[in-house]
């Protein structure tokens, strides 16, 4: 068997061989190197193939997969698998680009537009706007070719105008300090993922459309270069590429144009979150001197967690002795599977991040235990609890905005129970706002 994917005939598992299967492959997780937006992932997640018989099961952490399909010159699966409350294997389709980035075709937000307009932007034709994390770009057409006008809360970047790429290739031409690259390709090429070309953290999908490629808040700081993958059609495949850092252009200057309150940096909260935004190397925090700390929760071995928000956006810093692991959130698409964590619903959203990673007998460790981080959308949200199958019930106050509810156990109770676990929104007075489920 010489094929790595020519496995013998499928055959049906017991319940119990599924259920331990599941625990061992989540007990793998490890910390990510970088997040999904290579996702921009936001907590940690992996994949992991384990074959018993013949089945083979992926397994995702807190939310945030990237995923490149074998069509668009990629190496990876076509699909992940989870095991599903009954036992039975279930498909988690990532998101494609378009969704995982908003993108609006042939229009931009009108106040977004107008910051654009004021800039510099007048009389472009808007093609499509993507959007992650706080940045939203809007590519446009103008008489001198594409251009791109980024906007985060507080900044306005525009690029200067391109050419089209040449038959065969792809160029950068545009890299924001907030960690955007775009630029132009051969239009045949209909995918591409792009990650760091100086680390071995995978590839995310980005936005594609007409010879126009877009990846916002996608360069982890520091990297040294792109890794491109190309690919379109059967036909067509770019295959993949090498972009040196001496090949790509340098930040573009921003200018703040919409003012915003500083954080508070003097604070214990502040200094620790700004640590964590200056040591990641995995995402950049938009406007990174304005997001204000809200929480800070010891976890116990040495590790605690710093919550930060900036408007909607929070920030999610997991110390552990001397490493730091920044999450980014917006309560989006754009930090990938969200069927992983709250249910939509009008008071708040979750990020759930592993933590108490222990040694293996075998190498490498393993966690099971979860915190899972929020932020409400509703003043009127005062505390929050969640309820567990088996173990009693956490309880959080909300602080400045935001909540972690520490100590969640991974597969709790039977397989029929593990997507039973809810999140209630309680008021001033203890009523109750709302009950949101959750897959724990």
């Amino acid at each position: 068997m010489n094929d790595l994917f020519d496995l013998p005939p499928e055959r049906e598992l017991p319940d119990s061989v599924r259920h331990e299967a599941r625990l061992r492959i989540l007990a793998e997780i490890q910390p990510p190197a970088r997040t999904l937006g290579w996702v921009p992932i936001a907590a940690a997640a992996a994949v992991f193939l384990l074959v018993l018989g013949a089945v083979t099961v992926g397994v995702l952490g807190a939310n945030h997969i990237k995923y490149a399909s074998p069509a668009s010159g990629g190496t990876s699966v076509d699909s992940f698998q989870d095991l599903g409350s009954d036992g039975a294997m279930r498909q988690l389709v990532p998101i494609p680009a378009e969704r995982l980035y908003n993108v609006m075709d042939h229009k931009a937000p009108p106040e977004q537009a107008a910051r654009c307009v004021a800039a510099g932007a007048a009389g472009w034709q808007p093609l499509f706007t993507a959007s992650a994390r706080g940045v939203v770009d809007i590519v446009y057409q103008t008489s001198g070719g594409p251009r791109f006008c980024e906007l985060t809360p507080s900044t306005v970047t525009l690029s200067a105008p391109v050419t089209a790429s040449a038959p065969g290739t792809m160029k950068a031409t545009f890299v924001s300090q907030s960690g955007t690259v775009a630029g132009v390709l051969d239009p045949s090429f209909g995918t591409m993922q792009l990650g760091p070309g100086d680390r071995d953290t995978g590839r995310g999908l980005v936005v594609v459309q007409n010879g126009i490629f877009v990846a916002p808040n996608n360069l982890p700081p520091g990297a040294k270069g792109l890794d491109v993958v190309l690919g379109g059609s059967p036909e067509v495949q770019g295959g993949q590429r090498f972009v040196p850092a001496n090949a790509l252009p340098a930040p573009a200057p921003s200018t703040v144009d919409r003012p915003q309150l500083p954080g508070d940096p003097k604070s214990d909260g502040g200094r620790r979150l700004t640590e964590c935004f200056n040591r990641s190397d995995t995402l950049r925090a938009v406007d990174p001197a304005n997001w204000k700390p809200t929480e800070s929760v010891p976890l116990g071995n040495d590790e605690s967690i710093q919550l930060g928000r900036y408007g909607d956006l929070l920030a999610v810093c997991v110390f552990t002795g001397n490493q730091v692991r920044l999450q980014l959130d917006e309560g989006a698409d754009s930090n990938g599977l969200r069927e992983l964590e709250a249910a939509s619903n009008p008071y708040l959203y979750s990020t759930t991040v592993f933590y108490d990673f222990r040694q293996r007998s075998g190498g490498g460790s393993a966690s099971d235990t979860v915190a899972v981080n929020g932020l409400v959308k509703s003043a009127a949200v005062t505390s929050v609890s969640i309820s567990r199958p088996e173990s009693p019930d956490v309880v959080a106050t909300v602080h400045n905005g935001t909540f972690v509810l520490p100590g969640i156990n991974l597969n709790e109770g039977p397989l029929d129970s593990h997507d039973k676990s809810v999140i209630t929104a309680y008021g001033a007075t203890g009523a109750v706002l709302d009950r949101v489920p959750i897959h724990i």
